[in-house]
């Protein structure tokens, strides 16, 4: 299994987790509040305000939690981006000629190589991704 695939494996389970332990409580209660505005004799409008505000909290959790994976993201993108680079810095130090097949390959090993090595960086990290999002619950 490449370190790509072990990395999404770890990524897709820590959400499943704080959607097991933060979001579906925070749901559990913004649906029982509703069905408590929902037995309110008030108006329309009051029954409608009323569950806009059982909903708030899982409506800032999920943008909390969609704003941190997507800085994460960025971050691991922008690793990527860097290996990327190097390589083509690579090519463009070796002049004008056309890089062989062989330092291609060297090459795309070397991109490779880093790209793995930014996956575990950042596999290291979501520990922390975790603690950043559990601190909004």
């Amino acid at each position: 299994m490449d370190q790509g695939h072990t990395f999404n494996n770890d990524l897709t389970s820590l959400m499943d987790r704080l959607d097991l332990k933060i979001l579906r409580p925070l749901q559990k209660q913004a649906f029982l509040c509703n069905a408590k505005c929902c037995d309110s004799s008030g108006s329309s409008q009051e029954v409608q305000q009323c569950m806009l505000k059982c909903t708030g909290k899982v409506e800032q959790m999920n943008q909390v939690m969609s704003q941190e994976l997507k800085q994460f993201q960025n971050q691991l993108m922008s690793c990527g981006r860097r290996c990327q680079e190097s390589a083509q810095e690579s090519m463009y130090m070796s002049g004008d000629r056309q890089p062989s097949e062989k330092e291609m390959e060297k090459l795309q090993g070397q991109v490779e190589k880093c790209a793995g090595n930014c996956y575990e960086q950042y596999r290291k990290l979501l520990p922390k991704l975790a603690e950043r999002i559990s601190s909004h619950a």
